[in-house]
């Protein structure tokens, strides 16, 4: 009878035990959701567990962020002198039995200090306090990384049971707990309060709002751009900011924005004062901090305005330049008419119709035709890039044989390279069609090759040569090559003009093409010129959807090539 009762008596107080041990979990528990400080949580942790078993001391010791030193994290009922000195100890192997669990990560049981190796630079301290015993159980996070220590002193040396086992494990973890929500909490604050810094000294606005538009936060920049307070700012919605034509679209727009996550617009918004201010608004949904949305904006009133006005003047230099090549098509029309007469007349003079002349009238009757033909095709030129500008140049685009052109080209030229003993040849293949408006295509011609021949020395020579372009810009076929008309139904030609004259210097090439421009190798006392042939052979080649180049040696001569669309009239 006597053993049954102690049985029954043995399990009532094994119950009552775990009553208390169950109470003791869940009041930890409540403190960690109820938001208590750390050092609450771990006193109260270890208060507790004496309270439970009055034969245990128990401390919480807490690695430092280095991960090398302990430091009390709770220990109120040891002596002040033992907390002192151990404070801040270095963990290692043999250094007690927390400073050895810290290190190894495993649980530590000494159950008698004054023969355990581990104490031995210890145990007077120990004996000091009147410890006998004491087991240190590693506190892990739950990436297993040790945080510190739960340790059960005895004043006499110990063995723990299982029971005891489960109990310093059960508060390892509680305190684990505690101390990643401690971590997790500073954490958050850190990371709002940089956020927080760098909202309110940001050179542009900001704005944090929940799901229905409220503002929550503001930063002094935005303050400054809107003119109200922070606190009239903090009363408002977003909707109150919109200028009027904006307002009633905010709501459906930040549903938009919430399902996406975020967005970046351009928006208009009121000051106190009533005036309105361009924005660019850059919008993130945050769904894990609240559901907040994080708003920033730019003020870009003085960016629309030098858009606009921007805009303007290109519409007004659009107008200028119209009304410019109006005037230069006008004057040249206009002047065309009376210098044909003069041409006209100064050329019957010249030929005697009139009468007879002197030689000194024809001298001067020849003057007046050349300068009056020099004119005119300036004019004419004038005329061209006037009307390019303007984009009322047209083309008649038709197709017709390359050779006859070319041909026409050089007979053009040939009295005066005959004179000064250069040599004009053509390398081509006489079947060939082009397609283009022949006769601005004969002066692209024409251009290039009384450059050629203005700025190549008498014995020099000129050459003419074309070839197939592939997709690539390389020469599959070079005149000459056999090739079915199938096969190039349709293709680039490129035509070159090559001459061993002047050259030109390298730093000149970027202005070859320029209006008016002659360079700075070119004497132009003895190669008269307007600077204009280059630059209108340039915008009619361009014109026909093709495109020149150069290429030169100064001292060697040079090479001028253009594209043009081509066909193989028959086999060859």
């Amino acid at each position: 009878m006597t053993e049954k009762k102690n049985r029954r008596n043995q399990t009532e107080g094994l119950r009552r035990q775990a009553d208390k041990y169950q109470r003791f979990h869940n009041n930890i528990l409540e403190l960690l959701v109820g938001g208590e400080p750390l050092p609450t949580i771990l006193e109260t942790i270890v208060r507790e567990m004496e309270q439970a078993n009055p034969a245990m001391l128990c401390s919480i010791l807490l690695l430092d962020s280095d991960g090398r030193h302990l430091g009390i994290g709770a220990a109120p009922s040891l002596p002040d002198f033992y907390n002192k000195a151990i404070d801040g100890i270095e963990i290692g192997m043999g250094v007690g039995s927390c400073g050895t669990a810290a290190f190894t990560g495993e649980r530590v049981i000494v159950e008698e200090i004054s023969t355990h190796p581990y104490w031995a630079h210890y145990k007077d301290l120990a004996a000091r306090a009147g410890f006998g015993s004491c087991w240190s159980q590693p506190i892990r996070s739950a990436s297993n990384r040790v945080l510190g220590t739960f340790a059960i002193y005895h004043h006499e040396a110990h063995t723990p049971l299982e029971s005891d086992i489960a109990i310093i494990e059960q508060c390892a973890r509680l305190t684990s707990l505690a101390i990643e929500r401690s971590l997790a909490a500073k954490e958050r604050r850190e990371s709002e309060e940089r956020l927080r810094t760098i909202f309110h000294t940001a050179m542009d606005g900001f704005w944090m709002s929940d799901r229905e538009g409220r503002l929550l936060d503001v930063n002094e920049t935005y303050c400054r751009m809107s003119g109200y307070s922070e606190q009239e700012l903090l009363a408002m919605r977003i909707s109150d900011l919109e200028a009027n034509e904006n307002a009633t679209d905010v709501i459906a727009h930040l549903e938009k924005i919430m399902k996406q996550g975020e967005d970046r617009f351009e928006s208009r918004h009121c000051r106190k004062d009533g005036t309105i201010f361009d924005v660019e608004c850059s919008i993130q949904y945050r769904p894990s901090d609240g559901g907040r949305l994080v708003i920033f904006l730019r003020d870009i009133t003085i960016q629309k305005q030098m858009m606009e006005d921007l805009k303007k003047s290109a519409a007004a230099a659009e107008v200028a330049n119209r009304a410019k090549s109006d005037f230069l098509a006008n004057m040249s029309h206009e002047l065309r008419t009376p210098l044909n007469a003069i041409i006209g007349f100064s050329d019957l003079l010249h030929d005697g119709i009139s009468g007879a002349l002197n030689k000194d009238q024809k001298i001067y009757a020849g003057l007046i035709h050349r300068g009056g033909k020099h004119l005119l095709s300036l004019i004419s030129e004038i005329l061209d890039l006037a009307k390019i500008e303007a984009g009322k140049m047209e083309l008649e685009i038709s197709r017709f044989p390359l050779l006859p052109e070319l041909n026409v080209a050089v007979m053009m030229v040939k009295e005066k390279a005959d004179k000064h003993g250069i040599a004009v040849t053509l390398d081509i293949q006489p079947e060939l069609e082009i397609e283009a408006d022949q006769r601005k295509f004969r002066q692209i011609l024409f251009n290039l090759l009384s450059n050629a021949v203005k700025f190549t020395p008498g014995g020099g020579s000129v050459e003419i040569t074309a070839r197939f372009m592939s997709d690539d810009g390389t020469n599959p076929l070079k005149p000459g090559d056999a090739m079915k008309p199938a096969e190039v139904e349709r293709d680039l030609l490129e035509i070159s003009v090559t001459d061993t004259g002047i050259g030109i210097r390298e730093e000149d090439m970027p202005k070859l093409f320029q209006e008016f421009m002659q360079i700075g190798s070119v004497n132009t006392k003895e190669y008269e010129g307007t600077g204009l042939g280059l630059a209108l052979t340039k915008r009619l080649v361009e014109l026909h959807g093709g495109r020149i180049l150069a290429k030169s040696e100064y001292g060697k001569g040079s090479t001028f090539s253009f594209t043009v669309s081509c066909r193989v009239s028959k086999d060859y």
